[in-house]
């Protein structure tokens, strides 16, 4: 479950998950954003709870043989740190606000055109957390069959909250998950691929976010 803490200057929260809006960014798959996984990067142990509230964290599975777990690498640091999604809250604050265009292209945010939302955007930003996922894990790639199935479990907390890719330019949101359309059907991921997408959540408080990875 991912948990993120959305706030305002005068209104705050913690375990929220938040995601935000990127509208005019360039598409971020792995030819974007070229990185490598190592197989012997350093996990965090149980229990090593983190606030992040910047810098660059992908969600991806580690596979120890037997077992599988969905994991944050998260990556702020000197060097990249898996963490426990259990010991991890996004801050969200007021520089992720952003406001909903007059269009009708993002009527599935759950909110109306000039409203304030927050925003885990596409594309980075400073002082925001920028929030991804990749199937570079070795350990996973090894595993697995040519990729795996990203499922959408729930969203717990106030307002809505929406998933998708914006590619630029005139062309339409691609729409992922959006709890004010009901929409909710699984994704397919290959393997050895690194993408950042746009979360967004329409009010500020206690938001969970349930995902998990099938392959």
């Amino acid at each position: 479950m991912l948990k993120f803490a959305t706030r305002t200057a005068t209104r705050t929260a913690a375990c929220v998950l938040t995601a935000g809006l990127a509208f005019s960014t360039s598409p971020a798959w792995a030819g974007d954003l070229a990185q490598v996984v190592g197989a012997d990067e350093h996990v965090a142990p149980q229990g090593e709870e983190k606030v992040i509230d910047t810098g660059h964290v992908d969600i991806g599975a580690l596979f120890n043989g037997t077992d599988s777990e969905l994991m944050a690498r998260d990556d702020a640091g000197d060097k990249p740190v898996w963490r426990h999604l259990d010991d991890l809250v996004f801050s969200v604050g007021d520089k992720a606000q952003q406001t909903l265009p007059d269009t009708d292209d993002f009527g599935f945010v759950g909110a109306e055109s000039g409203d304030k939302v927050w925003v885990v955007p596409q594309t980075e930003q400073v002082g925001v957390p920028w929030l991804g996922w990749n199937t570079q894990a070795p350990s996973l790639v090894d595993a697995a069959d040519r990729g795996v199935t990203m499922e959408f479990l729930g969203h717990s907390g106030p307002g809505d909250f929406s998933l998708f890719l914006q590619n630029g330019g005139f062309e339409a949101p691609q729409l992922l998950w959006s709890t004010a359309q009901k929409s909710d059907e699984d994704f397919w991921v290959d393997l050895n691929t690194h993408t950042h997408a746009n979360w967004t959540f329409t009010e500020p408080g206690t938001h969970q976010v349930g995902i998990r990875v099938k392959g």
